[in-house]
């Protein structure tokens, strides 16, 4: 009896497995789609595309969304939209907006300049080895660093 319940254990846990493996390959099949469209300059379409998968919180759907609001192609330029999801994308743990989030507080540009934020969120990209980020951390954190030589 101990071996038909583990049997049956098992069995559904290979079928919760392969529906989770069918649905993360029909969610990359369509944002390859977004891309696809992207890329062909529909950008209408890639905006139909993103938008669920962005938000059923998938964030790489999230920031390529951001880049289109902020473009805006296929949509009209919504600066707010695009920080949403920008933001969206980077808390989901997308290094690309993580960076562009960082580079946006650092500069203020559409959100209040705030160099603690910028600097959580670069050093966040750091700490998760982003090879760009990291080639460019002397000099973000260069402009955000307090002036050691003036009191």
């Amino acid at each position: 009896m101990v071996q038909k319940a583990n049997l049956s254990s098992c069995l559904r846990l290979m079928l919760t497995i392969s529906a989770l493996v069918a649905s993360a390959s029909a969610c990359s099949g369509q944002f390859e789609d977004g891309l696809a469209a992207r890329e062909k300059g529909d950008y209408a379409r890639a905006v139909n595309t993103f938008k669920p998968l962005a938000q059923s919180g998938d964030a790489n759907s999230q920031f390529q969304l951001s880049l289109l609001y902020a473009a805006g192609k296929g949509v009209k330029a919504d600066s707010k939209e695009a920080l949403y999801w920008l933001r969206q994308a980077a808390i989901q743990g997308n290094s690309q907006a993580q960076s562009n989030l960082g580079n946006a507080f650092n500069m203020g540009s559409e959100v209040p300049q705030d160099t603690i934020k910028a600097y959580a969120w670069l050093r966040t990209v750091a700490y998760l080895n982003d090879g760009q980020s990291l080639a460019k951390r002397p000099l973000k954190y260069a402009m955000i660093a307090p002036d050691s030589t003036s009191h």
